[in-house]
């Protein structure tokens, strides 16, 4: 489903402005993606460890 959410939003980008987009931008898209990635990793691993802990 993540990869299906990222290849719309290169694919409406591309789109938009008729042109594949620069270097410098996928990079910071991926980096911000990444980012959101691990941050939501991280929310749920603890709130495994919270409930295991719990119980």
């Amino acid at each position: 489903m993540l990869i299906q959410y990222v290849l719309c939003q290169l694919q409406a980008e591309q789109d938009s402005d008729g042109s594949a987009q620069s270097t410098a931008d996928m990079t910071a898209f991926v980096q911000n993606l990444l980012v959101q990635m691990q941050t939501r990793f991280q929310t749920m691993s603890e709130n495994i460890i919270t409930k295991i802990l719990t119980r």
